[in-house]
């Protein structure tokens, strides 16, 4: 079975580029284009792609914004993002919409091909010409027992934003004591820094897409 893909850009170069890139893959199918998010949103109405490759900077509606009303209102399609930008709060923010990629316009032919079979089969995907990774260090099969109670609510506070204080208020508990659970997770789960835990705990399920 082919695999239906949607591009979303508003440079027109960009999206005939793609269309001509994909068409060499007898795997993939390109059913449809749209040049802003809105127009995708609107298409999906009657047009259902596997795989939405999406640009972010677009007018009338954001890649990460279409996303995320994408993702809530069809789950079955999954996100690729494919864009410019390699800033990590761009990257975090995308995941956090429900992305399931993202690369960067600079990959190569046979990156962004393997990126849209790689999730299409389910799993997540982000660019390799990224010089900070947010998924190269989370295990695919992590061990989540080893995570104690209340090291997981800690980990579900960081993902939420709250600095250690507003961790501590809420649970009732030392700064101190944030700081010890915040590094025991750290060392748990192999992983150096606050952006990386917040990934985790998306990848897992602790944190509701919003």
């Amino acid at each position: 079975m082919t695999i239906k893909i949607m591009l979303a850009d508003d440079h027109a170069l960009v999206q005939e580029g793609l269309v001509s890139i994909l068409q060499l893959d007898p795997e993939l199918e390109v059913i449809a284009t749209a040049s802003d998010g809105q127009q995708a949103l609107d298409q999906l109405a009657n047009c259902k792609p596997d795989i939405l490759v999406m640009d972010i900077r677009m007018p009338n509606l954001h890649g990460i914004d279409a996303t995320r009303l994408i993702t809530e209102q069809y789950p079955l399609v999954k996100v690729l993002i494919l864009s410019m930008h390699e800033n990590n709060n761009y990257i975090l923010n995308a995941l956090k919409a429900g992305a399931k990629g993202y690369l960067l316009k600079t990959s190569s032919t046979s990156e962004l091909i393997n990126a849209i079979k790689t999730i299409n089969n389910g799993q997540r995907y982000v660019s390799q010409e990224l010089s900070f990774n947010l998924l190269d260090d989370i295990a695919p099969e992590p061990d989540t027992t080893k995570i104690s109670n209340r090291e997981r609510q800690v980990l579900v506070c960081i993902a939420q934003g709250q600095s250690n204080k507003e961790i501590a208020n809420q649970l009732h508990i030392s700064v101190r004591t944030v700081e010890v659970h915040r590094l025991n997770l750290k060392k748990k789960l192999k992983i150096d820094n606050s952006a990386r835990l917040i990934c985790y705990a998306i990848e897992q399920g602790f944190v509701q897409q919003k």
